[in-house]
């Protein structure tokens, strides 16, 4: 067992660098110009760009961070299905992520900027959306834990505070600040759900399971650390930076689409 458990990893690893290498592969031999014409403009709407766009990238930096971004979110997602025993769940949401997420992902972003920015008319590229969406996968995966472990009501709980951690954490990005009446808002909404959590937990089995506390509050720890950091990287303060475009409303809809299409996959299998 342990033989075909370490096989497996392997040929998953394997895969998922052959996808990053791909990427790689896609900057180095296709010419400019053809990349160019697989790019998604918002002022030439192209139907087949929708998904083609997701593999081109605008320069070796560009390239280079998404394929960081894509190699250590994927990375815990993946870890995160190995401890859930769902690696099936892992490729078949992976599967969707190529294929499906960034056609729903660049219509999201096409609606959202013509509704918020009718005037702009970039031009998308990068793997970013598909990234966004292997961490919503992340925090989908991370409360498929949860509920394994305490429950779906401690999990409801769990998935009100991370919400509302992420929604505080945007709103010091755009701000610039910490402003005192949303974060006591945050706070209340903490302190309720808190409240919801400790109901929902039953004390006489988490006690019975002591030994296991510490690893699961590493864990619980690390995805927190691994999302809040994510939220940072795609929701940049200046979107519009050094002449470069960072599309949020795409990374955005990346992250809610990817947890959507991974809890269908879920259902599905």
């Amino acid at each position: 067992m342990p033989d075909v458990v370490d096989r497996r990893l392997v040929v998953d690893a394997g895969l998922l660098s052959l996808l990053a290498w791909v990427l790689v592969g896609i900057r180095v031999l296709l010419p400019s110009g053809l990349r160019a014409q697989l790019a998604f403009d918002h002022g030439a709407f192209i139907p087949w760009t929708l998904w083609t766009h997701a593999y081109v990238h605008d320069g070796w930096a560009h390239l280079l961070q998404n394929v960081g971004g894509f190699v250590a979110i994927a990375g815990v997602a993946y870890i995160l299905c190995r401890v859930l025993n769902a690696r099936r769940w892992f490729w078949v949401s992976t599967v969707a992520f190529l294929t499906v997420l960034p056609v729903l992902v660049s219509l999201s972003s096409y609606v959202l900027l013509g509704w918020f920015a009718p005037a702009a008319t970039p031009v998308e590229r990068g793997f970013s959306g598909v990234v966004a969406g292997f961490a919503g996968l992340v925090f989908v995966a991370f409360l498929m834990w949860v509920n394994r472990e305490v429950g779906l009501a401690a999990t409801q709980a769990v998935g009100q505070m991370a919400v509302l951690l992420i929604l505080w954490e945007l709103s010091v990005i755009y701000s610039g600040w910490v402003d005192v009446r949303v974060t006591a808002l945050v706070a209340f909404g903490l302190a309720l759900s808190w409240v919801l959590l400790l109901r929902a937990v039953s004390w006489r089995d988490a006690w019975d399971r002591r030994e296991a506390w510490w690893t699961e509050i590493w864990l619980a720890i690390g995805v927190g650390i691994v999302l809040l950091t994510v939220v940072v990287a795609l929701f940049p303060e200046d979107p519009i930076s050094g002449g470069t475009f960072t599309n949020i409303f795409a990374h955005g809809a990346g992250f809610v689409l990817g947890g959507l299409v991974a809890g269908g996959a879920w259902q599905g299998i």
